[in-house]
């Protein structure tokens, strides 16, 4: 389940631009501390969730998945 919603989503991603995500690598390598990290892990995924319902509207009415 999780495996395929993984292609999904990297199927809807090919449609956006990922330069985003190396701003958060590069931050992540900056910051060693727990928090910060935690902090940046948790604007990762809410971008993800936001790209993922802006490119695939139809399955989120359908499965409610985030």
């Amino acid at each position: 389940m999780v495996f395929s919603l993984c292609h999904l989503y990297i199927a809807c991603e090919q449609s956006h631009k990922l330069e985003h995500y190396y701003e958060y690598i590069y931050i992540f390598l900056l910051t060693r501390s727990f928090s910060t990290i935690l902090a940046y892990f948790l604007i990762f995924f809410s971008k993800i969730e936001k790209n993922f319902s802006a490119c695939c509207p139809s399955l989120l009415k359908s499965n409610s998945l985030f």
